[in-house]
């Protein structure tokens, strides 16, 4: 007979705490009886989170990594199961860019380059996704989903943040900035800090 479990999950470090789950298990899967200690159920945390328009001005045509931060985990060990990225990158009338990456890392992308696997903490959340070439005044929608990534971050010393990171070659006519908003899903388990 399954029966059901409510658990809450502790406070987000900004933004509001995430609601109270529902775990449901079967009672042939109870722990027996003879079991030393107590029994802590641990669930699947899920983040949205709500990126803010940011803007990273292009000089030259060239290749350029840049990132945000959007987040900070709790200090702990951080098992990270998924990630989901959903983007609008725009670029005004004299900027456009040939296909590059979108990805989630532990660290600002940075430098002369157009992909992020060059630099493993540029991409250590979410693998960089291959992205559309962007033309000039015309928004872009970027969707990618990352499945089972089953990779973890060692925050126990310090905790991880979290970055929304683009690579790319830009061709430009003028100094022109690009633009990225959206929304963006993490999925991950919170392993402690003992």
């Amino acid at each position: 007979m399954a029966s059901t479990r409510t658990q809450r999950r502790g406070a987000a470090n900004i933004g509001s705490a995430p609601s109270s789950s529902t775990i449901a298990t079967d009672d042939a899967l109870e722990p027996a009886a003879s079991l030393q200690g107590p029994v802590e159920l641990v669930s699947i945390k899920k983040m949205k989170i709500n990126v803010n328009a940011f803007s990273k001005a292009i000089s030259s045509d060239a290749a350029l990594a840049f990132g945000q931060k959007i987040w900070d985990f709790q200090q702990a060990e951080v098992a990270i199961i998924g990630a989901r990225v959903n983007c609008t990158v725009s670029t005004p009338t004299g900027l456009s860019s040939t296909a590059g990456e979108i990805g989630l890392g532990s660290v600002v992308a940075s430098g002369a380059v157009a992909v992020l696997g060059g630099t493993g903490t540029f991409e250590d959340i979410m693998t960089g996704h291959t992205v559309s070439n962007l033309v000039a005044g015309t928004p872009n929608t970027e969707t990618h989903v990352a499945g089972i990534i089953a990779g973890s971050l060692d925050g126990t010393a310090t905790a991880k943040d979290v970055f929304l990171n683009y690579a790319s070659t830009w061709n430009q006519t003028a100094a022109e900035s690009v633009t990225i908003s959206g929304t963006v899903e993490i999925f991950y388990v919170d392993l402690g800090d003992d």
